[in-house]
């Protein structure tokens, strides 16, 4: 994959300075990155460095490396932690190939998931059993104007995804529909 997509933003502040996450993919391969932006004086605004994303603790379903793409992340304004939805891999090989079976929710307690030490903890996945049909993907957390999750209940927050039939009674066409995850726990 050559490009760049799939933006995720939070605030640091809840004014001008933000963290932009988006994947990357190039002769390099495909990652997860993020950058501050510091938009306070938009006559002047400063765009930090990009750096990788840590993959420590993420996994796949065969135990291969991890290829960290497509991921929403959300910011809890209290603890400085971070939550990730993202698409685990590998892919089913039927057609369409590029659409997820299970999407890996995660958590850490790192206020910067860009540094070595940050390190994911799981805390749930969805998959066919969860959503009822055998591809989810392109997932999201539902989140307030700063990037932090909407908490619903006690220590609970949401994440949407889209499904797809594909794979069902030799169906080859993706059949979207919006579905909602069951509540995700807190970092």
């Amino acid at each position: 994959m050559v490009g760049t997509g799939q933006p995720s933003v939070v605030s640091l502040d809840k004014a001008g300075e933000l963290l932009l996450f988006y994947t990357r993919g190039d002769a390099a391969g495909t990652r997860m990155v993020v950058r501050e932006l510091d938009l306070l004086s938009l006559e002047a605004p400063v765009i930090g460095t990009e750096r990788e994303l840590s993959r420590a603790g993420l996994t796949e379903s065969d135990g291969s490396a991890v290829i960290l793409h497509n991921g929403a992340l959300a910011r809890d304004a209290i603890s400085g932690g971070f939550f990730l939805v993202r698409e685990r891999h590998p892919f089913d090989s039927a057609t369409p190939s590029f659409i997820s079976a299970v999407l890996q929710v995660a958590a850490t307690d790192s206020t910067d998931p860009a540094v070595s030490g940050a390190t994911w903890r799981l805390v749930g996945q969805i998959d066919a059993a969860r959503s009822g049909r055998p591809r989810n993907h392109n997932a999201s957390i539902v989140k307030d104007a700063y990037g932090s999750p909407r908490i619903r209940r006690q220590s609970r927050s949401r994440t949407r995804f889209r499904t797809s039939a594909a794979g069902i009674c030799g169906r080859t066409a993706s059949a979207p529909r919006r579905s909602r995850s069951p509540a995700t726990p807190r970092p």
